[in-house]
């Protein structure tokens, strides 16, 4: 009899563990999805908004710059126009593969709103090292493939970039109204570019 409880026992703490570990893995599947971008599998603007005040503290308190890369696909609507809403996707797919294999492994990527805007934040980054990530990441998107998800070839993409690093007196809001800035420059300096 005490064999049979034992095994009854055993069976029951199993079935257990399983649903414990079911239920958790998809507990973190739904924080994934709540999380991440579905087409582009970075990080959406939920994250960004949850992140980026407590990254800024971070960089103000070691006295370590933060850099923030305001990032937009040059004339995107009219390359969603000319090759409809997959080819459209497929370019965003494609210059999210070139930020996840550009940026530091403490890098974060973000797509910014549901279009055509990406935001980096660089933790632990002076000006500098923001320019050429930023430079980096620009010639990387010129030269990356887009293929159509039939397998046929897209014309490249070009993008313009905003840098921005904090300083101590940095607010959220500043931070990223200053890369929206540069950002807009470099679109009225003939866009493809990066303005700092």
């Amino acid at each position: 009899m005490a064999g049979n409880l034992l095994k009854l026992l055993t069976r029951w703490m199993k079935e257990n563990t399983r649903r414990i570990v079911s239920d958790r893995l998809q507990i973190e599947e739904l924080t994934d999805h709540v999380h991440v971008d579905a087409l582009t599998r970075l990080y959406n603007r939920r994250w960004l908004d949850n992140a980026l005040e407590r990254l800024l503290a971070q960089a103000i308190k070691a006295q370590q710059g933060l850099g923030v890369l305001l990032i937009d696909v040059d004339y995107f609507k009219q390359y969603n126009d000319t090759h409809g809403h997959p080819g459209g996707d497929q370019a965003l797919v494609a210059l999210s593969n070139v930020l996840k294999t550009t940026l530091r492994p403490y890098d974060f990527a973000t797509r910014y709103g549901g279009g055509e805007e990406f935001l980096v934040l660089l933790p632990h980054t002076t000006e500098e090292e923001a320019i050429a990530t930023a430079q980096r990441l620009w010639d990387a998107a010129r030269g990356v493939a887009i293929v159509s998800p039939t397998g046929t070839a897209l014309p490249g993409i070009t993008v313009s970039i905003g840098v921005a690093v904090s300083d101590v007196h940095s607010t959220v809001h500043s931070l990223v109204a200053a890369a929206d800035e540069k950002l807009y420059l470099a679109k009225n300096s003939g866009r493809s570019g990066v303005k700092f």
